[in-house]
């Protein structure tokens, strides 16, 4: 760790003999609740070792102990002596509240149609999950859909590492991060228990929404965070713009989330009313 009270993104250097297997870092602030940094599940491809960058601002300020552990939460762990010193007494530094003007233009003139990716379940700094990143990359999408989940509690340090460095914040951003500009993104049940995480991280992105693009109206639902059941606040806000008699909806309508609805011939029966509405 460097020396003295840390502030900002710092690197921590982590050793790990043999260098394989899983990492789990956790932030112990002097008489309070641990707090999960992040669960490394192999070597960065791009160091080689368990590095990682820990975005100490968006943590509240105070002396406590970072332990790091192999294998489980439950082995022994390594800890360390640290104090943050970001001017959060009592919040963390938030990212702009400004999701809305990345959401895309809504209508579309070019004489090709437009090239939408999407992913989901795949941001965790491993080698197949970095490669698929750099293989959407190279098809430079004009639209890209996170269909979520960032392993493997989306925590404001699993973010950082494992989405990587956000491109709304300014600079190229990388991995995952590089597309955020361009991406809509939807919360999955693993970070849907870091809410407020997700949300800052795409910068105050509300559980669900909708957008025009290319003459077709998108719905970005939340199946985890929020029910997605009948007679709710979110089934009535697709009902509202599907049946809306001052602004109708276009022939194609695309609903994207997490969850879904049937899953090896199971049904559920919340999302399925989404089903039926949207």
């Amino acid at each position: 760790m460097p020396e003295g009270a840390l502030t900002g993104v710092v690197s921590v250097g982590v050793t790990s003999v043999p260098n394989s297997g899983r990492l789990i870092a956790t932030w112990v602030p002097a008489g309070k609740s641990p707090i999960r940094l992040i669960t490394k599940f192999a070597p960065s491809p791009s160091s080689g070792n368990y590095r990682f960058r820990w975005p100490t601002g968006k943590y509240l300020d105070g002396s406590g102990v970072l332990e790091v552990r192999a294998g489980s939460s439950s082995s022994a762990a390594v800890a360390v002596n640290v104090t943050l010193a970001n001017g959060n007494t009592t919040d963390f530094k938030h990212s702009p509240n400004d999701w809305s003007s990345f959401l895309p233009p809504s209508s579309w003139g070019a004489a090709r149609d437009p090239v939408v990716a999407a992913v989901g379940d795949g941001p965790s700094d491993q080698v197949r999950s970095n490669r698929l990143s750099d293989s959407i990359f190279a098809t430079d999408p004009d639209l890209f859909l996170f269909l979520g989940d960032i392993y493997a509690q989306g925590t404001f340090t699993e973010n950082r590492n494992h989405y990587g460095r956000n491109a709304m914040d300014g600079g190229p951003g990388s991995l995952w991060g590089r597309f955020a500009p361009i991406t809509q993104p939807t919360i999955g049940n693993h970070e849907a228990r870091n809410q407020v995480a997700w949300q800052d991280y795409f910068h105050g992105r509300p559980l669900y929404t909708s957008f025009r693009y290319a003459n077709v109206l998108f719905f970005d639902l939340a199946s985890s965070g929020a029910s997605m059941a009948a007679n709710t606040p979110q089934y009535y806000y697709v009902e509202k713009i599907l049946t809306s008699n001052t602004k109708a909806p276009p022939p194609c309508v695309v609903s994207f989330w997490h969850m879904p609805a049937r899953t090896n011939g199971t049904i559920d029966h919340e999302r399925a009313a989404m089903c039926g509405s949207s």
